[in-house]
């Protein structure tokens, strides 16, 4: 969808600092963030409500944010709450977002 900024973010419209990506779901720091490392997991398809998710996409999506904290903490970065304190938002960590293909 056109209005849609995730699905601007996953089809290269709009700028985000992605820090993971496959065929399913990306994940992005947002840009508002609730702590430093605050990530957005979205899928790939547009999908307004959670109703509106096939099962095994909201799976992933869910395996994915469930991995993420330790992800992070095994590449060396502090852990909080569900997020990670990145040093430098800009700065893209390959261990976290390469580490694993749920």
């Amino acid at each position: 969808m056109s209005d849609c900024i995730f699905c601007r973010i996953i089809s290269g419209q709009a700028p985000a600092s992605v820090v993971y990506l496959d065929g399913v779901v990306t994940a992005f720091l947002d840009i508002q963030p609730v702590n430093p490392g605050h990530v957005l997991v979205v899928p790939n398809g547009h999908a307004a409500y959670l109703a509106d998710l096939d099962e095994a996409v909201g799976g992933k999506l869910f395996r994915w944010g469930c991995g993420w904290p330790r992800r992070c903490a095994g590449a060396g970065y502090g852990v909080k709450g569900s997020t990670c304190s990145w040093p430098t938002v800009k700065r893209r960590c390959r261990k976290c977002s390469m580490s694993t293909s749920m």
